[in-house]
Order: structure tokens, then sequence, then C-alpha cells
């Protein structure tokens, strides 16, 4: 009798933790996959190598960093705004008049080239669509942009801003770290 109780104690031991175990894989799992649909994010990214770079109607600076693992936003005084994490190999990026974020990328499971739309508010991928006219897509991501009669650029952290009887650098919020890339240019 004692060794049927000891057997239903140990038996119901090991069903308790493996019930405990894929509970706790079930709710990392679910955080996983919660987290990467976060893709804006509070989390300042150090600039080790500047990708692309595009300045939106209300003079906010878009910074494509690290091979577009990451597009910072800065305010137009330089102040950080945040980052987005991008999930496939990115070309090249552009903000609407509305606000939004158009990315041209792909991944490695394919080899169709895909627009993606971001609603930064919303913290969403609202659309994303195959490419179908390739070449329409500008694949050189530029480090300068003339937008509102100026011409933005950068270089390392600071924007230069300059028109016709104008010229500004301003400094971005955010540390450098510097790369081999970087001490080449």
């Amino acid at each position: 009798m004692k060794k049927i109780f000891y057997k239903m104690v140990c038996l119901i031991c090991i069903m308790i933790m493996i019930i405990v175990l894929m509970i706790h894989g079930f709710r990392s799992f679910s955080k996983t996959q919660v987290k990467s649909f976060d893709l804006v994010t509070n989390k300042e990214i150090p600039i080790s190598k500047i990708s692309g770079f595009y300045v939106d109607s209300d003079e906010n600076f878009y910074v494509g960093i690290d091979d577009f693992s990451w597009i910072e936003i800065f305010d137009k005084n330089g102040k950080f705004v945040c980052s987005i994490a991008m999930k496939g190999l990115v070309y090249n990026f552009y903000v609407d008049k509305d606000g939004l974020l158009h990315i041209f990328c792909t991944y490695r499971t394919s080899d169709n080239i895909y627009e993606q739309i971001i609603d930064i508010e919303k913290n969403s991928i609202i659309s994303e669509e195959v490419i179908k006219d390739e070449p329409a897509v500008n694949m050189n991501p530029k480090k300068e942009i003339f937008i509102n009669n100026k011409l933005y650029s950068i270089d390392k952290n600071v924007v230069k801003i300059k028109s016709k009887n104008y010229e500004k650098e301003i400094k971005l919020d955010i540390e450098i770290k510097y790369s081999e890339d970087m001490l080449l240019n």
C-alpha cells in the first residue's frame, strides 16, 4: 500500500512539473511573439553606421543605422523621439504627407521586394505589398535630402541645413559608437 501511495505521489509531482513547464513555455513564447510586433520603442541605439537619412515635412529627422537594423527619429531640434526595429533587409525608406513610414525591404526567405507602410503612432505595420515595378524603387538611400527649400545632410550625429541665406547645424541627441566604417569616411 505504501508503494502504491508513493508511486501516485511521484506521478502527481511529475505531472505538476510538466504542467508548470508547459505553462511557463507558453508564456515565454507568447511574450516573444508580442515583442516581435513592438516595432516602435523608446530604446536609443548608438549610431555606428548611417545607412540612410530622411526629413519629413515637419522637419523631423529619420536616420537609418547599422544597415537599417533600426530607424531612429529625432525632432527638428535633434531631440530623440523613438526607434523603429526593422524585421527585414531594408533598401530605402521615406515618410509620406500623412506621417506614415514607407519601408522598401526584402526577407531572407523571399526573392520579392516589399513596401511596408508603418503607422508609428499605432506601432503597427498597416500594409505590406509586393512591389511589382522594382526598377521604380530607389535602392540607393541618401545621406542628404532637399525639402522645404533647404538641403539637409547628415554626418555622424550632426544634421547640416543649408539654404540660400541660411546655414545651421543640429547635433542629434544620441551617442556615437565608432566603427571602422566611420573612421574610413
